[in-house]
């Protein structure tokens, strides 16, 4: 198994864990320079403004680390890279031209995603740890924050409307789509954020794109595998499509226009967590889908929810692809879609012939291609590095440190393994592929984690998990860490982990805490506070508090396919956010757990009960 730091050596690494040849090219790693060299060389080299008020570049002592870049954008002249961290909420500014840093300006809490205004001189970022749509400007040679809107919680991801006012945010665990407009008045010519429609969703969103002009909004789900279309000018739905898919990352359209291109995992329900089902990807794949645009958007309304037709082309990746993360086409028809799980880029003359593959930095999440589609600038998420390639060879030109760094912490070493798809056999898939983010992806899983196989169960979401022991749907293990040695031995099937490797997964895992939750509506107070009540009653012996679970087995009258019929219940701390529901995802909804499923055994709750019961869970 690797460590943190270590490098694939055939002492340590079995043969079915080896990475295929990639390029290999020595970094070419810029310097931080002190605030008097950086005056003197934006002084000879005549940058801009902004660059000239800009804070100079950070020291270890001045800003925190790692920043963990997580979008990238150009400037209109296609000069600078503008990087959106998220960890320490700052802007960093690249010089394309020099490959380095020469400004970092902090702007959020915890930066998401990014888009340059039509102006040149204005851009919009996601803080997604403050839940909020920032308007930056360039005033007075610096960037500042000129208007703060709220969105729904989690905002994740961005997307311009055609005409540059508008645009529409995503919030991921908000299930919910926030359009907002940049507005200027003849009385007030200071620029504020006006929240003009909310779109609630069946599912959490994540990557969007805009497609006929700007007419059709495409909207991808964050943790399954369902597409939205959207009509964001009325704000209706226009169709849901299910696909057999999961961790939906990176949609790009084919130049012609007659192609939506989608990178995504595909879980088999058929599949086992035994070693021949991981190592020849007949558990999980990674794939990338070709879907016929025209086929996708004219749908009758009595096909939606239904898998796109069998012609649409699907490209299976094979071994070491795990966790496809951001893909792009250029002009000529070229692809890039880089492969988080396992460190690479791959490259190809168009989607059927993905053949080029190149080492990057650590967890490549997001893509940018340069101005003249020559050069394609990574963002190298656990690195805190850009690193640059050539789209035509996949020869890397280039890394850039975003700053000064520091050795890594315990938690971020854990952090680290948490994401690499090469702890698995075959290099197929990681501790996030079925766990994403740290939550879940919502399907059910064969594993041997309730002591034998043919009775698949839920994907669990790891928020909090360090407080509600013990692990496993059954129980099976008192001890966090024996829960990770479990998984990645036997359901990953990957090499026995050192004990310095599973304190550092398990110290991970330790800073996965609860989502926070929206208070309650003045006028839904009275409803929550009868359905604690009713909670009380009927279900606090399983879900105690403070976690809202408990250390004991209960048979609650539900049986899986093997006749187990006690299993350890599960925290309701964030519940709102979980479903499907129950140990075998059967409760499609936290609504169906009682109106359909009548939980705990055969319950018959009333509509007001119903309601009342919904309202509290919602608060916890």
């Amino acid at each position: 198994m690797l460590g943190p730091n270590s490098t694939l050596n055939s002492n340590r690494v079995a043969p079915w864990l080896r990475l295929p040849r990639v390029w290999s090219e020595s970094n070419n790693r810029g310097r931080a320079c002190g605030q008097g060299t950086l005056a003197f060389l934006l002084l000879c080299l005549g940058l801009s403004r902004l660059v000239e008020a800009a804070t100079p570049a950070p020291t270890a002592s001045t800003l925190p680390s790692p920043r963990r870049p997580v979008a990238l954008c150009f400037n209109r002249d296609g000069t600078r890279l503008f990087v959106a961290n998220r960890n320490n909420g700052s802007l960093s500014v690249i010089d394309v031209r020099q490959q380095r840093v020469i400004a970092e300006s902090p702007v959020g809490q915890g930066l998401a995603d990014l888009v340059p205004l039509p102006d040149g001189t204005s851009w919009l970022v996601v803080d997604q740890e403050e839940n909020a749509l920032l308007l930056l400007e360039e005033r007075n040679g610096s960037l500042q924050v000129v208007a703060r809107q709220p969105v729904k919680l989690d905002p994740v991801k961005l997307v311009l409307m055609p005409d540059g006012t508008t645009c529409v945010v995503a919030s991921r665990l908000g299930r919910s789509l926030t359009v907002c407009s940049r507005v200027q008045t003849a009385t007030e010519p200071r620029s504020t954020l006006r929240v003009t429609r909310s779109i609630d969703l069946p599912f959490s969103p994540r990557d969007m794109l805009l497609v006929r002009d700007g007419a059709t909004l495409i909207v991808a789900d964050a943790f399954g595998g369902q597409l939205a279309l959207i009509d964001v000018q009325s704000g209706r739905i226009l169709a849901v499509h299910s696909l057999p898919a999961h961790n939906i990352r990176g949609l790009a359209l084919t130049p012609d226009g007659d192609a939506l291109l989608l990178g995504h995992q595909e879980l088999n329900p058929d599949g086992r967590a035994i070693q021949d089902d991981i190592q020849w990807g007949a558990l999980l794949s990674n794939k990338v889908r070709v879907l016929k645009l025209d086929r996708l958007l004219d749908r009758q309304p009595e096909a939606r929810l239904r898998p796109p037709a069998q012609s649409d082309q699907v490209i299976d990746l094979g071994r070491f692809s795990g966790d496809p993360s951001a893909l792009a086409c250029d002009r000529d028809g070229r692809v890039i879609l880089s492969l988080a799980g396992v460190d690479q880029i791959v490259t190809g003359s168009d989607y059927s012939h993905l053949e080029i593959r190149t080492g990057s930095g650590k967890r490549p999440t997001a893509i940018a291609l340069d101005s003249d589609q020559a050069l394609v600038y990574v963002a190298d998420t656990l690195d805190d590095t850009i690193s640059v390639f050539e789209i035509k060879t996949g020869k890397r030109r280039a890394q850039i440190p975003l700053g000064p760094s520091r050795d890594a912490s315990i938690e971020e070493r854990g952090e680290r393994l948490f994401y690499d798809a090469r702890l698995s056999r075959g290099g197929w898939m990681s501790c996030h592929s079925c766990h994403t983010d740290g939550h879940t992806n919502g399907l059910n899983v064969d594993t041997i984690g309730d002591g034998g196989y043919g009775a698949p169960k839920r994907v669990p979401s790891l928020f909090g998990t360090s407080q509600t022991g013990p692990w496993g749907w059954t129980g099976r293990n008192d001890r966090l860490d024996e829960q990770v040695h479990q998984s990645t031995v036997t359901t990953v099937q990957g090499l026995w982990p050192t004990e310095t490797e599973v304190a550092e997964m398990s110290a991970f895992l330790r800073t996965l805490t609860h989502p926070r939750t929206p208070p309650i509506a003045p006028s839904n107070q009275a409803s929550a506070q009868r359905g604690q009540a009713l909670f009380e009653l009927q279900c606090a012996t399983c879900h105690a508090k403070p976690e809202y679970t408990s250390v004991r087995l209960y048979d609650v009258g539900l049986a899986d396919e093997v006749g187990q019929r006690r299993f350890n219940p599960p925290s309701l701390r964030g519940v709102r956010y979980r479903a499907p529901l129950l140990h075998d995802g059967r409760a499609k909804t936290l609504e169906a757990v009682f109106r359909k499923h009548k939980h705990p055994r055969d319950t018959e709750w009333t509509d007001e009960e119903i309601s009342d019961i919904l309202s509290f869970l919602d608060s916890l």
